[in-house]
């Protein structure tokens, strides 16, 4: 079985070893990956599937896109988490939406995952936060949350969200909305 090694810009082709916790990215059998420098031998995905630099929202370059989770439930942090890491994403992770516009420009994420139902500060007044301040009111907010009335996701559009993702979900929901607003 040939793998794709996670961590540089160019990818090896390796054989995988039997270890389950093993650094290794398994690629779909549709994704064929292609030859870069015949010279070097090395193998890199097609670019609609992995992206090795992406610049970032001050003009820097960073070497994946970094998505931001905040949710107080930290079994499902954890599993959000544990998706984005395994697709190649940079996560942190919040769990509460308190001073979010201060860890927004901290933190520099190209995407943030928000919660609605949180302790001190909910989703809404966070997601309307984060639009008032200038500084960060361009970023990109999907809101996850298992409120999943057609009301709340009217409601979660006009305080400012750009997507609505209600819980439960699968990987591939979760993945399919992060990678829309990384293009």
């Amino acid at each position: 079985m040939t793998e794709l090694v996670i961590g540089t810009d160019q990818l090896s082709r390796r054989r995988a070893p039997e270890r389950p916790e093993s650094p290794y990215c398994r690629v779909c059998s549709s994704v064929k990956p292609r030859p870069t420098d015949a010279r070097a031998g090395r193998w890199v995905a097609p670019r609609h599937i992995w992206r090795t630099r992406r610049q970032n929202a001050t003009g820097g370059l960073r070497s994946m896109p970094k998505v931001m989770v905040v949710d107080d439930a930290y079994s499902e942090l954890q599993v959000m988490e544990t998706i984005l890491r395994s697709a190649g994403y940079d996560v942190v992770t919040y769990l509460d939406g308190d001073q979010l516009e201060e860890k927004i420009v901290k933190e520099r994420p190209d995407v943030v995952l928000l919660d609605i139902v949180m302790p001190k500060r909910n989703g809404f007044e966070a997601l309307r936060g984060v639009r008032r301040d200038a500084r960060i009111k361009q970023a990109r907010i999907i809101v996850v949350s298992s409120k999943n009335q057609e009301s709340d996701r009217i409601w979660g559009m006009r305080q400012g969200a750009d997507e609505y993702l209600a819980k439960p979900f699968t990987a591939d929901q979760l993945l399919a909305i992060v990678r829309r607003f990384l293009r």
